[in-house]
């Protein structure tokens, strides 16, 4: 079924959930390019050191250093077959951390931008990365998900392999310069499903 990009107003939602003791946080940036895209291998090292690992920039500013989370965490989907995708970020939270939360991780956000990640972080998220995807591949049922997919879009094997050989080759300035071409906070739409009588509470003791 096409489903090609077009651009969509950014919108925050607010969802009520009362009584639930867990609060959860999702935003997506639309994106206007396909798997063949020269840019993709970058987008998927960038989105890796972002919040793709638990090694990642999110993931150890909110939860490690902040700890105002259980779990944060940045995907990218892009389609194979037309420009477009998503760029989502989703964390899993206590309903009083929420405000706290989105501060911090656009706080991150800007920073990266405006400073990028260093060549020892992309050095070492080249190897992580591809150590990642080598080991999903020695799951019976991600290979055969795999050639499921390959079946569908006329590819092989041969085409996970030249990506493995792109982001191999990325550079600082490279992946650097698709972050921050690809990743506008101000696009993202962000909803928050909370119990939103917690959310109050908290916002009242810290005087807002």
């Amino acid at each position: 079924i096409p489903d090609p990009y077009r651009p969509v107003p950014p919108e925050k939602f607010q969802i009520d959930t009362p009584d639930k003791a867990n609060a959860v946080l999702l935003s997506v940036l639309p994106l206007n390019l396909r798997d063949e895209d020269p840019r993709y291998p970058a987008l998927v090292l960038a989105n890796f050191l972002l919040g793709g690992s638990e090694t990642s920039r999110l993931w150890t500013r909110v939860r490690v250093e902040e700890g105002l989370s259980y779990s944060v965490y940045s995907n990218v989907s892009v389609s194979a077959h037309e420009p477009g995708g998503s760029w989502s970020i989703s964390a899993i939270h206590a309903p009083e951390n929420s405000q706290k939360l989105e501060r911090v991780i656009s706080e991150e956000i800007k920073r990266v931008l405006e400073n990028g990640f260093t060549e020892d972080e992309i050095r070492e998220g080249i190897r992580s990365l591809l150590n990642y995807r080598k080991l999903g591949r020695t799951n019976d049922g991600n290979l055969a998900a795999a050639w499921m997919r390959y079946l569908d879009l006329d590819r092989s094997f041969a085409w996970a392999a030249e990506q493995d050989e792109k982001i191999a080759a990325l550079t600082p300035e490279a992946v650097n310069g698709v972050l921050r071409e690809l990743l506008k906070p101000g696009l993202f739409s962000t909803a928050i499903a909370a119990d939103q009588a917690k959310q109050k509470e908290a916002r009242k003791k810290a005087g807002n």
